[in-house]
């Protein structure tokens, strides 16, 4: 079963881009400017598992980040379950 992940960047000054990766700079993904300070991206198609988002940005004067990153878990399927059934016994309990 596939996710949808929203993924946000603030910064403490006016950014000029921002990016992520799932897989250590494989693919990446552009975050889009949803403000001077605040970039976003939206994933609906992420799988079941653990993936770790490294984050790099640039501000206005060229200066970089690509410290940050956060990991975390998808997982969509329910827990198995068996319905045990109480008995008792004759002073009502088991």
């Amino acid at each position: 079963s596939l996710s949808q992940v929203d993924f946000n960047v603030s910064g403490n000054e006016q950014l000029d881009s921002c990016n992520f990766t799932l897989n250590a700079w494989t693919d990446y993904y552009n975050l889009t400017s949803f403000s001077a300070t605040l970039f976003t991206y939206t994933n609906d198609s992420i799988g079941d598992g653990q993936y770790t988002a490294s984050f790099e940005c640039n501000d206005t004067a060229n200066n970089m980040n690509n410290t940050e990153s956060v990991t975390f878990v998808i997982d969509t399927i329910p827990p198995s379950m068996t319905a045990i059934t109480a008995t008792t016994n004759s002073h009502g309990w088991r």
